[in-house]
């Protein structure tokens, strides 16, 4: 829902979408300057696209954590549940997180006759909401109206809501939610979902999640010390790799494989899955390795010998132009062998796996687990590849040198941006991510093939030649690219320029002289090109690197 948050204390409000994560719970406390405990309390200013929760929720304080349980538990009303909740909370006038959130396991308890039309359809709902399974023979020849006579006869003197007369049922209910630790609900899928326990106290939390969501689930729980127990009770990936993971007992070490996991993401769960089949690791800091390296690999499955391998390379693999006429003249095994020769791979009886990276550790892994033989590592190098950069301003000066809005852009030369390189990386820096932090916009490339080996990683620059500035991708590189491979990375470049991170760039404004500015590191003109500094003419820079930094 979107709503309004009032600080407890004063007149600051703030807008959040609930429910929401724990980043998001950290925002809000941040906005308001309190700390982020599981008793830090907001008020409910205005909920804006509910009008039935605005009027049982507004200007109520809630202990912020409650109140996001309590939309999660809301968020999930399915059937009848809505309508009973509103009009139980209404007839019996609830205001508190806590009976609220215990309304929300109890509306099977309950029915709410909102008309007296159609009473035999009312009647099945109330029915299947009392029971919350019927078999659809069963609910098909029930009669749903005398299951409503019953109740009123039963319930002389129901309770009366603007939602209309509420009937107890049945059921009873009972206090799921103590007002001090959060009844056991998995809202979302995560890769990992535990429960912490200690004595009679325990809580649900689902990971990955920050540590203070941790910290405050650990503080309703009332622990302050003592030996707590984790259990795992659900996981959302594939069994291979469950079986290895989850050999993890620590609660932070676990945290840290589900956001692994979870930055791995869902489509490429088969992928690792087969990787770790293919490879034959047992233990969680091997897995740790691969995931580590997971994009540096090919993968040929039910490929299991030089023969296989050259008929799918020649045939299959799109490589060659293949004339099936000719497949007698052939030596298909022949040049399977050569390929795999000049390659880091191996058969097994899984099909042929393919290293193309440079993790001196899943090279020992991969030695120890497959006898398979690495190359011999080189020396980084870096390699810059530079593109024009586009600069407009839609603001001209007036008579009086000052600047001011206009109806139209007018395109700057790049020379005019020499001197604020420094405000560009600036810009830069902005929109970079915590994933970016070891291999750049790299971590974007996600395909698994020689390039996410050969490059280990590449960042956004600005530089100057001949009195103009370009923009610059500077690789960092295992090895040097192919021809084929250089193609491939211009084009992730080139989409990252245009569509990804320069995309956010040219909608920053940067002050040139006081003139706001917008430069872009792309245009869709035909003068705009990605090039090595040999194809630009520039002087060639020194390509080798120690461990220093740039020789």
């Amino acid at each position: 829902m979107r709503v309004t948050l009032r600080h407890p204390f004063i007149r600051q409000t703030t807008y959040a979408a609930l429910p929401s994560g724990e980043e998001q719970i950290q925002d809000i406390c941040r906005i308001f300057n309190l700390e982020n405990t599981a008793q830090t309390a907001v008020i409910v200013d205005e909920i804006h696209d509910n009008p039935d929760a605005n009027v049982l929720l507004r200007n109520k304080e809630f202990k912020l954590d409650e109140l996001n349980y309590l939309m999660k538990r809301m968020d999930g009303f399915e059937g009848l549940e809505s309508e009973v909740f509103y009009g139980v909370a209404s007839a019996q006038k609830l205001s508190t997180g806590k009976d609220l959130i215990n309304l929300t396991f109890n509306t099977h308890c309950y029915s709410v006759l909102s008309s007296f039309e159609n009473l035999n359809q009312q009647g099945k709902r109330m029915h299947l909401n009392e029971q919350e399974w019927v078999r659809e023979e069963e609910l098909r020849t029930f009669d749903g109206q005398k299951y409503i006579e019953d109740m009123i006869a039963a319930n002389p003197s129901p309770q009366l809501s603007v939602y209309g007369f509420v009937y107890p049922n049945s059921n009873q209910p009972t206090e799921v939610y103590n007002g001090k630790t959060f009844p056991h609900y998995a809202y979302r899928a995560s890769p990992i979902t535990v429960v912490l326990s200690q004595g009679d106290a325990s809580e649900l939390v689902e990971l990955p999640t920050p540590q203070s969501a941790i910290d405050k689930a650990l503080e309703r729980m009332a622990i302050s010390d003592g030996e707590i127990a984790v259990s795992v009770i659900n996981f959302d990936m594939p069994d291979k790799i469950a079986q290895i993971g989850l050999q993890r007992t620590s609660l932070d070490d676990l945290n840290a494989f589900a956001q692994k996991m979870q930055e791995v993401g869902k489509g490429d769960h088969e992928y690792l899955s087969n990787l770790v089949a293919f490879t034959g690791i047992t233990k969680p800091e091997e897995l740790d390795t691969l995931m580590a390296s997971m994009y540096e690999f090919e993968l040929y499955p039910n490929i299991r010998n030089h023969l296989d391998y050259g008929v799918h390379m020649i045939c299959e693999s799109g490589h060659f132009q293949y004339d099936d006429n000719l497949e007698e003249y052939m030596d298909f095994e022949g040049y399977g062998r050569d390929r795999a020769s000049r390659e880091c791979g191996v058969f097994s009886p899984k099909g042929y796996l393919v290293y193309h990276g440079y993790n001196q550790q899943m090279e020992h892994l991969l030695q120890e687990k497959l006898g398979l033989s690495m190359k011999e590592s080189e020396p980084m190098t870096e390699l810059k590849l530079y593109m024009p950069l586009k600069v407009i301003s839609w603001q001209q000066e007036d008579d009086w040198g000052h600047y001011e809005t206009s109806d139209y852009e007018e395109e700057l030369d790049s020379s005019e941006l020499i001197g604020y390189e420094d405000d560009i990386r600036r810009e830069l820096e902005l929109n970079s991510t915590p994933k970016e932090v070891e291999r750049g916009l790299m971590a974007y490339y996600g395909k698994a093939d020689s390039v996410n080996a050969k490059v280990q990683k590449y960042v956004f620059d600005v530089e100057e030649h001949r009195g103009e500035l370009f923009g610059v991708a500077v690789l960092t590189l295992h090895a040097p690219l192919n021809e084929e491979e250089l193609k491939r990375i211009k084009d992730e470049i080139t989409g990252q320029a245009s569509d990804g991170l320069g995309e956010s760039l040219e909608q920053r404004e940067i002050r040139i002289d006081g003139r706001a500015v917008n430069v872009s590191l792309w245009s869709s003109g035909n003068d705009w090109s990605l090039q090595t500094a040999e194809e630009m003419g520039f002087e060639s820079p020194n390509f080798n690197m120690t461990m220093g930094g740039m020789a």
